[in-house]
């Protein structure tokens, strides 16, 4: 929720970037109940950090939505991460959590640079 949270904030405030991580597309993960009004509505530069296995916001509605947003907007994907960007052990392979969760830092930190230049 904090990602929708922050988004309605940026409607209101003026922010230099959202980070979303884990956005909640699907209101209880149903593919009908989209949430992105907001998103819509939005003209803050946002970075949506998704896993390929979260329920609440499949990254083909999310595309959807991306490609009608009018704010500069990014994704960074976690293969197999869930909702929480968990990736089960089974899936990790020669991959640790710790080096994934580096990698989410890195697409933040690289985000943040961006929006910091404009």
């Amino acid at each position: 929720m904090g990602g929708r949270i922050g988004c309605h904030v940026a409607l209101e405030e003026n922010l230099s970037g959202l980070i979303c991580l884990g956005y909640p597309l699907c209101a209880m993960g149903d593919r009908t109940k989209m949430r992105d009004e907001v998103l819509l509505a939005l003209r803050t530069p946002v970075l949506f950090v998704q896993g390929t296995r979260d329920v609440l916001c499949p990254l083909d509605l999310l595309e959807l939505v991306r490609l009608k947003m009018t704010a500069p907007n990014f994704l960074h994907v976690v293969q197999g991460g869930d909702h929480s960007l968990l990736v089960r052990k089974k899936d990790l392979g020669s991959e640790t959590q710790e080096e994934i969760d580096l990698r989410v830092l890195e697409a933040i930190r690289h985000f943040v640079q961006q929006i910091s230049e404009r």
